[in-house]
């Protein structure tokens, strides 16, 4: 397999970064949509596997992801439901997580299963328990977020 910072999806500081992290590892497997403006690597170092995530310039959503692994995301981790994140840069857009097995639901004999909704619904459970803002002004402020929507060229005829 090719070594990792061959990549030409990675630019030239995400390449630099991963070498001093992870020096020599190569990647096993591309795990990356077309949709989505970055790329996602399952790859090898010292024997353990890795997943990276290197957002392109136009990534905007990787460091959202990023804060989420800093703030967000420890009832998940401390239960092995979530990777752990081992190194990350979000100037860089770029994240390196542990590897934690798994696979898409869609198109497999679990997107019928009851039991996976009933475990996605416990595990936003347990996420949106640790922390409850109210917020006196937001039902309005969604109103009218919806109101204009609605009313906009896409709108049905009333």
């Amino acid at each position: 397999m090719p070594l990792l910072t061959r990549d030409p999806r990675l630019s030239a500081r995400q390449a630099e970064l991963l070498e001093s992290w992870l020096p020599g590892a190569v990647t096993v497997r591309d795990h990356s949509w077309e949709l989505a403006a970055r790329a996602v690597l399952e790859v090898t170092w010292s024997g353990e596997p890795f997943i990276i995530k290197a957002g392109s310039g136009n990534d905007h959503h990787m460091e959202r992801e990023i804060i989420a692994h800093d703030q967000w995301l420890t009832p998940w981790t401390s239960i092995g439901r979530t990777p752990v994140a081992v190194h990350k840069n979000a100037g860089a857009r770029l994240l390196v997580t542990k590897y934690l097995p798994g696979e898409l639901v869609l198109g497999t004999k679990h997107a019928d299963n009851p039991r996976t909704y009933q475990q996605a619904g416990e595990l936003l459970s347990q996420f949106h328990a640790q922390l409850s803002v109210r917020d006196p002004d937001d039902e309005a402020r969604q109103n009218a977020r919806s109101i204009k929507w609605l009313d906009g060229s896409h709108a049905s005829p009333r």
